[in-house]
């Protein structure tokens, strides 16, 4: 995979690769360029990387902790509004039809558990920007 660099041109491996090599006795300031590179990649990709492990976390709590879920199923209270944003979570949901709001579910009787339980915490209406017909007490 290549980033292109803030300097023109080259992509930031080989920008680290030319550092390294102008400083070669000195590895604290290559190590501390390419954590900097690094941590900047990661934090654009942070939003992100926050939905997807909700989104794994959503799996595994689940199928292999139902009790809990349902616990936390009688604290949510609304319905759902069927607009579709917890079906485009990270990508768009393939059953999922229609353009603009309201949408479709091709499955909708048939969907998977994941699906017809979302969001089980607070912190899965994050995921939508609190725009969600549910809310939890």
């Amino acid at each position: 995979m290549k980033f292109k660099s803030i300097e023109g041109g080259e992509n930031c491996s080989e920008g680290i690769l030319r550092i390294y090599n102008h400083y070669p006795n000195n590895w604290a300031v290559f190590e501390n360029f390419a954590f900097g590179v690094i941590v900047n990649l990661l934090m654009k990709r942070l939003p992100e990387m926050r939905k997807l492990k909700r989104k794994v976390k959503r799996h595994i709590a689940i199928y292999f902790f139902p009790k809990r879920v349902t616990s936390q199923l009688q604290l949510r209270q609304g319905e759902c509004r069927q607009c579709g944003k917890c079906c485009k979570l990270l990508f768009r949901c393939p059953m999922l039809v229609g353009k603009n709001p309201p949408y479709k579910c091709l499955i909708y009787s048939n969907r998977s558990k994941v699906c017809q339980q979302f969001p089980i915490c607070r912190e899965d209406l994050e995921d939508v920007n609190y725009q969600c017909g549910y809310s939890f007490r």
